[in-house]
C-alpha cells in the first residue's frame, strides 16, 4: 500500500518536473533574443556609434566592416592648407563616401578635379563610389581646388569680369568671380566674355532678359569660348542667344564651345537658336578636347533649340578625335522643343 502511495506520488514530482522544463523551453523560444546565424552580431548589436557606421549586409549573411575612419562625423583626410578635406562613409542606398572641401580662411572653393586633372564638379560636397584614404592628397583621385583671396573678385555683371579679364590677363585663369546679385539684363552683339579660363561662380544667381546676336564661330550667352575655364550655379532666367553666321557656327547658352573645363549645376530657360548650318545646343553646342577634359554636371535645359543641327544639353562631344559622351556628362535635365530649322543660309 505504501510502495503504490510512493510511486503515485513520484509520478506526480515526474509529471511536473517536465512540465516545467517545458514552460522553460517556451519561454527561450518565444521571449529571449535569436542569432540566426549572424556571425557579426555584436556589430548589429552594439549601440555605440562609431560600430553602425558602414555596417553592411553583404548579402551573403555577413556584414562589410568599414575602415577604422568611418565614424558619424566628417573625418579629416587632410589640411591642405589652402582647405580642409573631410571623408565620410554612408550606407543610404549602397555604400558611398562623401568629401567635402572647406576652404581656409583667405582662400575661396572653386572646383573639384581628379588626380589628372579633369574638372568633375563645381559642388563643395560630392559624393563618391570609392577612395583610398590613405594616399597623400596630391595623390587622391579627386582634389579641389581653392583659390587665393587676392583672385576673388565679387562682381555686380558681366562687363566687370571682361574688365578684370583684360588687367590679369590668360583670360582670367587662376582667379574667380562671384556674383553678388541677380543681373536685369544682358544685351550684346556678341558674347559677352569671348574666352574664359577661369571660375564665374552665379552663387545661385539668376540673369534675365538675355538678349545675344552675333556672327563669331563660337557663340554663348555667357561665354564664346570656355577653355579650361568654370561657370557653375547660375541661370538663365529668359530671352534669347541666337547666331546668325551664313557658314558653320556653334551656339549654345552658356558657351557656343568648350575646350575643356566644367559646366556646373547651370539652368537655361532662353531661347537658343541658329541658322541651317548651325550647331545649336541648350547649354553648350560644341564640346572638343583632348583625354576627355570637358565636363557637364547637373545642368537643365529647359528652353526652346532652332538649328540646323541641334541638341538638348549639348550637340557635338567629338574628344580626341572620336565622338563619345563628354567625360563625366552626369544627370543633365531638358525639357524643351528642339527643331530644325527651315532658314536657309
Amino acid at each position: 500500500m505504501l510502495g503504490r502511495f510512493a510511486t503515485a506520488r513520484f509520478g506526480v514530482i515526474m509529471g511536473t518536473v517536465v512540465a516545467l522544463c517545458l514552460i522553460v523551453a517556451l519561454v527561450c523560444v518565444f521571449c529571449l533574443p535569436r542569432d540566426a546565424g549572424n556571425t557579426n552580431m555584436a556589430l548589429d548589436t552594439d549601440n555605440s556609434a562609431s560600430a553602425d557606421i558602414g555596417v553592411v549586409d553583404n548579402g551573403n549573411g555577413g556584414y562589410t566592416v568599414p575602415s577604422d575612419n568611418a565614424t558619424p562625423e566628417p573625418y579629416v583626410l587632410e589640411d591642405m592648407g589652402q582647405g580642409t578635406v573631410y571623408w565620410e562613409q554612408k550606407t543610404d542606398n549602397g555604400t558611398y563616401y562623401e568629401l567635402t572641401a572647406e576652404a581656409a580662411s583667405g582662400y575661396a572653393f572653386g572646383y573639384w578635379q581628379t588626380s589628372a586633372g579633369v574638372k568633375i564638379s563645381g559642388d563643395e560636397t560630392i559624393r563618391v563610389r570609392s577612395y583610398t584614404t590613405g594616399n597623400a592628397v596630391s595623390a587622391r583621385e579627386y582634389v579641389p581646388v581653392f583659390i587665393a583671396s587676392a583672385n576673388v573678385h565679387y562682381v555686380s555683371n558681366l562687363n566687370e569680369i571682361v574688365t578684370s579679364i583684360a588687367s590679369v590677363g590668360n583670360n582670367g585663369s587662376g582667379h574667380i568671380y562671384i556674383l553678388r546679385n541677380d543681373i536685369d539684363t544682358v544685351s550684346d552683339s556678341a558674347s559677352p566674355i569671348t574666352t574664359f579660363s577661369g571660375v564665374l561662380d552665379g552663387n545661385g544667381h539668376t540673369i534675365n532678359a538675355i538678349s545675344v546676336s552675333g556672327s563669331e564661330a563660337s557663340l554663348g550667352g555667357i561665354v564664346g569660348t570656355l577653355s579650361g575655364g568654370v561657370i557653375k550655379d547660375l541661370t538663365i532666367r529668359s530671352g534669347s542667344v541666337s547666331g546668325t553666321a551664313t557658314s558653320a557656327q556653334s551656339v549654345g547658352a552658356f558657351a557656343g564651345t568648350i575646350t575643356s573645363g566644367l559646366i556646373s549645376r547651370c539652368v537655361n530657360h532662353a531661347a537658343v537658336s541658329g541658322t541651317a548650318t548651325g550647331v545649336v545646343a541648350g547649354i553648350v553646342a560644341v564640346a572638343t578636347g583632348s583625354a576627355q577634359t570637358s565636363a557637364l554636371y547637373y545642368n537643365e535645359n529647359h528652353g526652346s533649340v532652332i538649328g540646323g543641327s541641334v541638341g538638348a544639353i549639348v550637340f557635338t562631344n567629338t574628344v580626341s578625335g572620336t565622338s563619345n559622351p563628354i567625360a563625366y556628362l552626369v544627370k543633365n535635365v531638358y525639357d524643351g522643343s528642339f527643331q530644325l530649322t527651315t532658314v536657309t543660309a
